[in-house]
């Protein structure tokens, strides 16, 4: 699984304690999940700071064209709304796209991709566990758009 917890804007970002807890709850049900934690340059203190706290591996990747590689190569992507889920969507990997309920959704639509939004307070066991669902293959396309608040 590849976690990606960069984002270009603020808007668009996602504290790094709730990525951690997250990848610990999909770790918990998946014990052989192995799990790669990627970011940006500017943001690879964040990165390395989710890796450590989830008992993760860490790997700063540039250019962009590494990480779409790793997307490609990736049974499951959680990551912000951003190029990365994209590319997971043209590459027909599943992802769990988390985005912030207050600004407008560029997230990709498919059968494979499960957009997070985000309203108030943001559950992150619910998001837990629909990033769960997403990785382990158990979403429909009735469930491409879930609200957690």
């Amino acid at each position: 699984m590849l976690v990606n917890v960069s984002a270009f804007t603020e808007a668009r970002r996602w504290p790094a304690d709730r990525y951690a807890a997250v990848v610990r709850h999909i770790r918990e049900r998946m014990p052989l999940a192995s799990v790669l934690v990627t970011g940006d340059p500017s943001e690879w203190n964040v990165a390395q700071a989710v890796a450590v706290a989830a008992k993760a591996t860490a790997a700063g990747v540039t250019p962009v064209r590494e990480a779409f590689a790793l997307i490609a190569a990736a049974d499951a992507v959680i990551t912000p709304d951003t190029s990365l889920a994209h590319a997971a969507a043209a590459t027909a990997t599943p992802a769990a796209v988390l985005i912030n309920g207050n600004r407008t959704i560029d997230a990709p639509v498919g059968e494979r991709i499960v957009r997070i939004t985000a309203t108030g307070d943001l559950s992150t066991l619910a998001v837990a566990e629909h990033a769960h669902a997403c990785v382990a293959g158990s979403t429909s396309a009735a469930e491409s758009d879930l609200v957690c608040s």
